[in-house]
């Protein structure tokens, strides 16, 4: 199954949660510390105000990742695994964290939202690290998965009764053991296995 450009996206923005969080916090007003709770902010008092440079991008932002980290693994948990493999060889592999923790130094450098051209400079780069993910058949692997206990395995494999021995990238929730038959489904080049 190949992944529409569109799932692949927000698949890709949901592993970014954290970066949206870090971000969440740097757009934080410091000075706002040192007021007292306002709490007359939904009874439109003119003394309350959101203590953020840019509350609805900086909020947006991290609700938009929160809801595609959510449908990332609701669809994961939906995947209906019909094709069996007996696995032969397995060697976990951590996912793929360098090109995952990159926007994250680039972030702690200087990247804020009130900084236009430097925050849709970075935009830019990581549509560029998008497509690069996508192009490559690998933009299932979303590393914060790893907290929803999904790991990344290499496998070879035998396909049915042929005895053709394969080689291919597993994500699975459950561990994955030489010998045993395995129902999967496939996304771009990542088997996926899901069980109960």
């Amino acid at each position: 199954m190949q992944l529409k450009i569109l799932s692949a996206f927000l698949i890709f923005c949901g592993s970014y949660l954290p970066l949206s969080l870090i971000l969440l916090i740097k757009d934080f007003e410091s000075s706002a510390l040192k007021d007292n709770i306002c709490w007359g902010y939904f009874k439109d008092s003119d003394a309350c105000y959101i203590p953020f440079s840019n509350p609805f991008l900086s909020f947006g932002v991290v609700v938009l990742c929160f809801l595609c980290l959510l449908l990332s693994v609701l669809v994961l948990g939906q995947i209906r695994c019909k094709h069996e493999v007996k696995i032969t060889e397995v060697k976990h592999v951590p996912m793929d964290l360098m090109n995952y923790v990159l926007p994250y130094l680039v972030a702690f450098i200087s990247i804020e939202y009130s900084q236009g051209k430097e925050f849709l400079g970075y935009l830019l780069f990581l549509l560029w690290l998008f497509w690069i993910t996508y192009k490559s058949g690998r933009a299932v692997l979303n590393p914060v998965l790893t907290v929803f206990n999904w790991k990344l395995y290499e496998v070879s494999y035998v396909v049915g009764g042929s005895g053709a021995k394969r080689t291919g990238v597993m994500l699975s929730n459950a561990e994955v053991i030489p010998a045993e038959y395995i129902s999967h489904n496939k996304i771009q080049d990542v088997m996926i296995v899901r069980r109960e």
